[in-house]
């Protein structure tokens, strides 16, 4: 028989809203995942630059509509599009149908990285709270007093 060791993958399993039938994963551990996590929110950020700036004209058309209606229907549909692949990416298929419905949402996003970050936070505090802990040598210094 061949021996064996086992290895923990640091896979998280997140139910969305109490439902085990969708479920997200992630390794909070996973250096490229966080990178691209964070890349996300910086992109996701940029997208809700973009539409405070489209919303802040209230120019109308003439049939009393914004008159960038197409420019904000456009950045939607980018935005929706952006975000639905990149969650599918990181978190497994069908995780953007589970987070988002059928509308992807800057508030949405936002409940998704805030019941996501803890996690990143929590495996940084065990990692570093190793060394933290560690007591402190009481060795006397190499420096003598003069008399």
């Amino acid at each position: 028989m061949v021996k064996s060791i086992k290895i923990d993958s640091g896979l998280i399993e997140l139910a969305i809203n109490d439902d085990e039938n969708k479920i997200i994963a992630f390794n909070p551990e996973d250096t490229s995942f966080a990178e691209r996590f964070y890349l996300v929110i910086k992109e996701i950020h940029a997208f809700e630059q973009k539409h405070a700036a489209l919303f802040e004209s209230k120019e109308l058309d003439e049939l009393g509509l914004p008159a960038n209606s197409e420019e904000r229907i456009a950045l939607f549909s980018e935005f929706d599009s952006y975000i639905r692949k990149n969650v599918n990416d990181m978190f497994g298929e069908n995780a953007a149908e589970y987070v988002f419905g059928k509308t992807a949402t800057f508030t949405k996003f936002a409940q998704l990285v805030e019941g996501v970050t803890p996690y990143f936070s929590k495996v940084r505090s065990q990692k570093t709270e190793k060394y933290n802990s560690r007591p402190r040598s009481n060795k006397a210094s190499s420096r003598t007093k003069a008399k």
